[in-house]
């Protein structure tokens, strides 16, 4: 089965077209192997692109512990550039994912995801474990947003980890993005992922909800710039809906073996 990789911001993936449906998606120690990076491709994720019923295409998303995840927001700009490379045409079209329908934009230069505004789950919540208060919103998947005075002050994975596995959030656990405020549209951010089980270099949705919950603080909707851990900046825009920014690559392509 061929596969290719790919990277948005120094998050990567491993995408297979699966549109007869014949990859094993049950079979998660399979998956867990080809996203090890010592014994497999090595990815943050493994995207299956399928056939929908309900729109252009369908998007499956594993993380690298195996299990099914609801929504991948650089995962999804990686897969339109996969699609368009494929022989779509058109410059947008929408692909559904365990989380619903998310519409794709093609630019000049960048692809654009739009998800819905998030879901408010809890507004100055305590985090006992760091001892600061944040918030929780859902952007497809469930998010803790916390400013910290210097985002390089923070042991990531250490205090990604504690509130990820917090008893509170069990059982499926949270994403955990750090944030520092540089100026009103321009955030720095620290992600530890679930799934991964560790900080990541990117991502998207995790700049999503921190640049929704700035825009709510300070009323204020717009475009925002975050800088992430892979040193790039990404664009996030506020609005009616949450618009993601990228610029993908296609790193190389190869044979999964069944």
């Amino acid at each position: 089965m061929k596969f290719v990789k790919y990277q948005n911001s120094g998050n990567d993936f491993v995408i297979v077209e699966d549109f007869k449906r014949i990859f094993p998606l049950e079979n998660s120690l399979f998956i867990s192997q080809i996203c090890n990076r010592k014994y497999g491709v090595g990815s943050d994720g493994l995207i299956l692109l399928q056939g929908s019923l309900f729109t252009d295409y369908r998007m499956v998303f594993f993380n690298p512990d195996g299990k099914e995840a609801s929504l991948c927001g650089n995962g999804l700009i990686c897969l339109a550039d996969f699609i368009s490379r494929l022989g779509e045409k058109k410059r947008e079209f929408c692909i559904e994912g365990a989380s619903g329908m998310v519409p794709v934009r093609f630019g000049k230069e960048k692809i654009a995801i739009s998800l819905e505004v998030p879901k408010i789950l809890s507004w100055n919540h305590f985090f006992p474990t760091i001892g600061l208060t944040g918030f929780v919103v859902d952007i497809g998947v469930p998010h803790g947003v916390i400013f910290v005075p210097d985002i390089d002050e923070i042991d990531v994975d250490k205090k990604g980890r504690e509130i990820r596995w917090s008893r509170e959030f069990q059982p499926e656990g949270i994403n955990v993005n750090f944030v520092q405020t540089i100026s009103p549209k321009v955030l720095k951010i620290r992600t530890y992922e679930r799934g991964v089980e560790g900080e990541t270099l990117s991502c998207g949705s995790g700049n999503g909800a921190a640049a929704f919950v700035k825009s709510q603080l300070d009323k204020s909707q717009g475009q925002f710039s975050i800088a992430i851990s892979s040193e790039e900046t990404i664009e996030v825009i506020v609005g009616k809906k949450i618009e993601i920014l990228g610029k993908p690559t296609l790193i190389f392509e190869g044979r999964i073996y069944l």
